[in-house]
């Protein structure tokens, strides 16, 4: 007797749920939508967490597909990330982050980086290399600069 009605409550329970998905808070919702189907799109929409740990490495898999990162030593980035999700090599070279980060162009975005240290904040300038390197600005946020926007202060 049950099966018989199994069909209808199945179809009852999801015309329930379109029906209350307008009135429910983003969160909440039982189906959301999103701009664009991008992995990207989904970790900065989903959870905040998500986005803090992984969403500067899918933006800078947006910025350039592949190419060579070069950080200084104990830097905050990771490697294994960086490669996995950005498809980046990530070098480390002993040099001052700080050196030429007053020359380097605004971004338009920026991104908080969730790490062991504590959050950093993040942002990329777009540009056409396959060397990449990391700079401080003096508020302490860091951006991966490109060496046809800036040349890096050393080379790999």
């Amino acid at each position: 007797m049950y099966t018989r009605f199994l069909a209808a409550a199945f179809a009852a329970t999801a015309v329930i749920n379109l029906a209350l998905t307008p009135f429910l808070p983003g969160s909440a919702a039982p189906i959301r939508t999103h701009r664009d189907g991008s992995l990207t799109e989904l970790v900065h929409t989903e959870q905040r967490a998500v986005d803090r740990r992984f969403g500067f490495y899918l933006e800078l898999d947006d910025a350039a597909d592949g190419g060579v990162l070069v950080v200084p030593n104990g830097s905050f980035v990771n490697a294994e990330l960086a490669e996995g999700f950005a498809g980046f090599e990530v070098v480390e070279v002993d040099y001052d982050p700080s050196a030429g980060g007053t020359n380097i162009p605004e971004s338009s975005e920026s991104w908080l980086l969730e790490t062991e240290s504590g959050d950093v904040t993040i942002s990329i300038v777009a540009g056409d290399d396959d060397l990449w390197w990391l700079a401080e600005r003096p508020g302490g946020e860091f951006v991966v600069v490109p060496n046809s926007v800036a040349p890096a202060p050393v080379s790999s």
